[in-house]
């Protein structure tokens, strides 16, 4: 991702005349920072409502489907979602390369 937010802050420095590249870093610095505190939480919650118990010996059928939900099968889904948005990710090498060609001209006459 982060090799891509230099080609979104160039489409928006074209589309919006304003460069943005110090919010965006700022932005993912903190998603990056805040957001694996946020799942870990989350995944605790979500494990715990399905009744795991971390005292237990053994877990009740609840407490495995949790851990199986919370650990396997709510990040593969996250993944796919993840690489579905990707494969479709508007900005290839072409559109790159016509949006850096479009800011180069524009700073030439500007």
């Amino acid at each position: 991702v982060y090799t891509m937010s230099a080609d979104v802050v160039d489409y928006g420095r074209l589309h919006t005349g304003e460069d943005h590249g110090g919010l965006y870093g700022a932005l993912f610095a903190f998603l990056q920072k805040s957001l694996p505190g946020i799942s870990a939480a989350a995944g605790l919650a979500l494990v715990g409502a399905f009744g795991f118990d971390a005292t237990a010996a053994t877990q009740s059928a609840g407490g495995v489907l949790g851990i199986k939900l919370t650990f396997a099968i709510l990040p593969a889904v996250g993944m796919l979602a993840g690489a579905a948005i990707i494969w479709n990710y508007p900005l290839g090498r072409a559109r790159t390369e016509e949006i850096q060609a479009a800011l180069a001209e524009r700073d030439r006459t500007a």
